[in-house]
């Protein structure tokens, strides 16, 4: 299907090619010139944000890891099913483990966004013009 005809679309001339989005909303991606700016303090918070509410989901999750399933006695379990207890436990631990990597990442996640802040200031000061 040809383009509609209209100011700089009529026969022979094509189309401009429209612009491509960003992934991370219906922001038009531009060429050169076109500038990206960044706000350090909303990138420094989101850090916060993150520990806030996703930290809280994984303490969550080991409070109640770390409750029933850590109550179940060895006698649950009879002498046929030993391995079922082994894999049981193992499981359990590997959970906990888990949830505890997985709150030394976030917090390794705030540490390199407040750095990124501080790089972006900086580089912001230093690309300013200087007068003297």
């Amino acid at each position: 299907m040809a383009p509609p005809e209209g100011p700089g679309n009529g026969p022979g001339v094509t189309a401009r090619p429209v612009l491509p989005t960003s992934p991370f909303g219906n922001v038009p991606v531009t060429g050169a010139g076109g500038g990206v700016e960044f706000d350090p303090p909303v990138i420094e918070a989101f850090g916060g944000k993150l520990i806030k509410s996703v930290g809280q989901e994984l303490t969550a999750a080991r409070k109640h890891l770390n409750g029933a399933p850590r109550e179940v006695e060895a006698t649950s379990f009879t002498t046929f099913c030993v391995p079922l207890a082994h894999a049981y436990v193992q499981a359990t631990e590997y959970a906990d483990v888990d949830l505890i990597t997985k709150e030394k990442v976030l917090t390794d996640y705030d540490a390199k966004l407040k750095k990124t802040a501080e790089i972006l200031r900086e580089a912001d000061k230093k690309s300013a013009p200087q007068s003297k």
